[in-house]
């Protein structure tokens, strides 16, 4: 199934504009409210819209079988980068008491709901929430990005220096995004292991437009901390159900 969204330039620079924030993701866990760590799996997957409900009921079964419960899904919407994620049309987001990939468990999870979802990407770690709520909350109007990156390590003390200084601009800036999640990763199935996912939102879409729009020399200064810190990255335009 070919994804109708690679063709299209706007929208793909608006995913452009809005991956050059995600890099800033790391800088924000200074926020005041911080929930206990857990382990999170994202699943990215294509489906047909017939498929779609009978899978869902599916993962919910064997999340619950599992520990974990559904924080998010729905829909992929729109992808740029180099991760080799076939033409996927939806995701996920559990949320689990600890590892379901671990050993035997890890091929009989990935195994069962790979015969519901096609192309199916499995990635697990330990996530960190944030807000007062985290993702217990709905997700209700809000515009949400998932970032999945590799760092390339070459300047690791920089980076984080980098990171920390524009987190720290970031903040002064009138509409700018929050950080929901951010899941450490340890383990992968279906493609090859990132190094982090992050999820941030923005209360609305316009919020988002607004944001871009009006920090073009920000919005500069974290493409170039992409360049020098990022190797291999996709940023996925969501909408959650829930």
């Amino acid at each position: 199934m070919k994804n109708p969204v690679k063709n299209n330039t706007r929208l793909k620079q608006t995913l452009y504009n809005a991956s050059l924030l995600l890099t800033l993701a790391g800088s924000l866990f200074i926020s005041p409210v911080s929930l206990a760590q857990s382990t999170g799996v994202l699943g990215l997957y294509q489906s047909s819209t017939q498929m779609t409900k009978l899978s869902i009921n599916t993962l919910e079964k064997t999340a619950h079988q599992n520990g974990c419960a559904i924080r998010r899904e729905g829909s992929v919407i729109g992808a740029q980068g180099n991760y080799d994620l076939d033409s996927i049309n939806g995701f996920f987001l559990l949320e689990c008491e600890q590892p379901v990939m671990d050993g035997s468990a890890k091929q009989d999870i990935f195994s069962r709901l790979k015969n519901q979802f096609n192309h199916l990407k499995l990635i697990e770690g330990n996530i960190n929430q944030f807000g007062q709520f985290g993702l217990a909350q709905a997700a209700g109007k809000r515009a949400y990005i998932l970032k999945v990156s590799d760092y390339n390590n070459q300047a690791p003390i920089k980076r984080e220096r980098d990171l920390a200084l524009l987190g720290k601009q970031s903040q002064s800036l009138n509409n700018h995004y929050n950080v929901e999640a951010f899941l450490k990763v340890n383990d992968a199935a279906g493609m090859a292991r990132p190094d982090e996912v992050v999820v941030i939102y923005y209360d609305s879409p316009q919020q988002a437009e607004q944001f871009r729009a009006g920090n073009p020399d920000f919005m500069e200064k974290i493409g170039q901390f992409n360049q020098d810190h990022i190797s291999q990255f996709s940023y996925l335009q969501v909408l959650s159900h829930r």
